[in-house]
């Protein structure tokens, strides 16, 4: 790996992760230090910077290859169409978080655009719930959408509002 300069793929590099020192003795923590000397520091420095990507972006500079075809297992929860439609009468089509909507900035193309955040993740449900559309969903704009769902928790949308209100 670091001829192909990404020392922070070394096991070397892995061993001095937080997560996985406790594992090690301190004399072995010691080895792989010093086998990795200033590459040490690179993977320090990239795994810092990396941290702050997100993960479709690239970096600059570097070409990549794309576009191959990979089977995926995820798990997929069912939406009731009627619950987001019912949602939709009620709330309407601005964001609950930054107010957006669509219609007004791209008219006819943007009308009825939004997407529906379950204010209880589904996720976290250990099966199917019945839901009330207008107690358990809110429309939010996609990138509202994304930020609630940004972090280790999802957010609730009063967080990300004062989290908005901070930045202004």
């Amino acid at each position: 790996m670091l001829k192909a300069n990404r020392p922070d793929l070394t096991m070397e590099a892995v061993i001095l992760r937080d997560q996985f020192r406790t594992l090690f003795t301190a004399s072995e923590l010691k080895i792989a230090e010093e086998r990795l000397g200033e590459y040490g520091k690179q993977a320090a420095r990239y795994l810092a910077e990396k941290e702050r990507l997100y993960p479709d972006e690239l970096e600059s500079g570097h070409k990549y290859a794309e576009g191959a075809r990979k089977q995926v297992r995820v798990n997929a929860y069912e939406r009731n169409p009627r619950a987001r439609r019912d949602c939709l009468k009620h709330h309407g089509y601005g964001c609950a978080v930054c107010g957006f909507v669509f219609e007004r900035v791209y008219g006819e193309l943007g009308k009825n655009f939004i997407h529906v955040h379950h204010l209880r993740p589904l996720a976290l449900c250990d099966s199917s719930y019945i839901l009330d559309a207008i107690e358990d969903l809110r429309p939010v704009c996609p990138n509202c959408h994304a930020m609630l769902h940004s972090s280790g928790k999802v957010l609730t949308i009063e967080e990300l509002k004062a989290r908005m209100s901070k930045q202004s």
